[in-house]
């Protein structure tokens, strides 16, 4: 049987995104203590910027990135 604990979070958001908090390597490290898995999905910037009270700006999307390839490096272990 399988708890809440086994099943990996997919569906993460970064303070990037405006109404979260925390960067992907943070996520990581609280992840890693129950699963090997963990999926982001901030809401993508649009080239115009529209809708950007709830998405990064286009201007951030190399830095997310930059932080999630930062996050695979720091935790090896996890897809």
């Amino acid at each position: 049987m399988y708890s809440f604990a086994d099943i990996p979070n997919l569906h993460t958001h970064t303070s990037l995104c405006k109404h979260a908090k925390g960067n992907p390597a943070d996520y990581c490290e609280v992840a890693q203590k129950h699963s090997d898995i963990i999926g982001f999905s901030d809401h993508c910037p649009f080239p115009d910027d529209r809708n950007n009270a709830e998405r990064m700006l286009f201007a951030e999307l190399t830095e997310y990135r930059n932080l999630v390839e930062d996050a695979k490096k720091q935790y090896p272990g996890m897809d």
